[in-house]
């Protein structure tokens, strides 16, 4: 007999107004909207891969038509749960595990992103659990043609990236990628008033910091130039705070001091941003980036829109596949039950490196365009 979760319980309860239950309307607003979930493509079919010239070392996937392949980028959508952080669901502000080869973490480092484990929704009915399997199948499917392609070329990749992991227990998890967590500034982005010089003096941290924490008591921190201590989030020992709820825009960029983790030697950003992404909450407000860790807490169910990204790595000397799922826009449907995240201050002694910066594109396609027939069924008071 299967156990009901709490929230399974709350999501399979029958409405009085129209006898559905909440999955049973999330599972038809798909139905409406189709032809823009990753569950009804097929690889080659109804979508290819377009490479990077000459060397076929980046792809990106797009619509295939009858006229030819088209020019913009195919956008999916995906309706999931986010797993627990065991599954890969990782919301800080710098990389799980990371070398110390990549740090400090720069202006140039373009590989943190924060990361979603997407997984089926709990106490799911059997129709939302076929969905998911037909998401991840899509996916299978391409590195399934690709592992055909490199046999009968004779060359066997073993060092591969997956974007379908296997969660502890047992099931799929699809692991969706945020864009990367920060930029260099742009001028043509909307200002979030945050923009405060980065080439700064160090300062011990808050005492309210130093009483959670006996053994950080030495630790500093990047903080504003004595130019911009007249601000007013500079006057917030905690970093800069976001923009009220309404006056919020997608593109507004922040100091990355506003994730409450970045603070020490593991980050060295002279002229970098944090970008406010088109995240939504159950009330479909946006997500401001110090909020993320607190809003998209486990067992939260959304709906996502992704792109797919392809890396080979072949010419490096050990030649290597990455398969990304990159998150364009999400909307949580209905809040999870999962404490926030909390991530320490990462501590140890980075050497110099980082990459280079890649840009990323992002056309919008139908499929952002069906998110908006989703709608949150939970609603909740913000928390001050």
């Amino acid at each position: 007999m299967t156990t009901m979760h709490p929230i399974g319980v709350r999501r399979t309860v029958l409405s009085k107004d129209d006898n559905k239950s909440l999955y049973d309307n999330v599972y038809s607003t798909i139905q409406a909207t189709k032809a823009t979930h990753l569950s009804s493509h097929e690889f080659g079919e109804t979508f290819v891969r377009k490479y990077d010239a000459p060397i076929e070392k980046f792809g990106k996937f797009y619509e295939k038509t009858e006229a030819g392949d088209a020019d913009e980028r195919m956008l999916f959508n995906i309706v999931a749960e986010i797993g627990s952080e065991a599954d890969g669901t990782w919301l800080a502000g710098y990389t799980k595990n990371i070398p110390s080869s990549k740090l400090p973490i720069g202006d140039n480092s373009n590989a943190t992103r924060m990361t979603v484990a997407a997984r089926v929704p709990t106490n799911a009915p059997k129709k939302l659990r076929t969905y998911f399997k037909g998401c991840v199948g899509t996916l299978d499917d391409i590195q399934s043609k690709d592992r055909q392609a490199e046999m009968r070329a004779g060359t066997i990749y073993n060092n591969v990236t997956d974007w379908v992991s296997r969660a502890p227990s047992g099931d799929n998890v699809i692991l969706l990628r945020f864009a990367p967590t920060y930029e260099a500034r742009n001028k043509s982005r909307p200002s979030a008033g945050q923009q405060r010089p980065l080439q700064t003096k160090k300062r011990t941290r808050p005492q309210a910091a130093k009483a959670k924490s006996e053994a950080e008591t030495d630790a500093t921190m990047e903080d504003v130039s004595d130019s911009d201590a007249t601000d007013t989030e500079a006057a917030s020992a905690d970093g800069p705070m976001a923009k009220p709820i309404e006056e919020r825009q997608v593109g507004d960029e922040y100091h990355p001091d506003i994730l409450p983790e970045h603070r020490g030697s593991y980050f060295a950003h002279n002229n970098a941003v944090v970008v406010q992404r088109e995240l939504l909450d159950e009330n479909e407000k946006l997500i401001a980036p110090n909020e993320i860790a607190q809003t998209l807490t486990e067992g939260t169910l959304f709906i996502a829109t992704v792109s797919l990204e392809f890396y080979n790595f072949k010419e490096d000397h050990y030649p290597s596949k990455t398969y990304h799922v990159h998150i364009d826009t999400l909307k949580v449907l209905d809040v999870g039950d999962g404490i926030p995240w909390e991530y320490p201050i990462p501590e140890g002694s980075p050497v110099a490196g980082s990459s280079k910066a890649v840009k990323r594109e992002g056309e919008k396609v139908a499929a952002s365009a069906a998110m908006s027939a989703f709608q949150s069924p939970s609603k909740r008071a913000r928390k001050s």
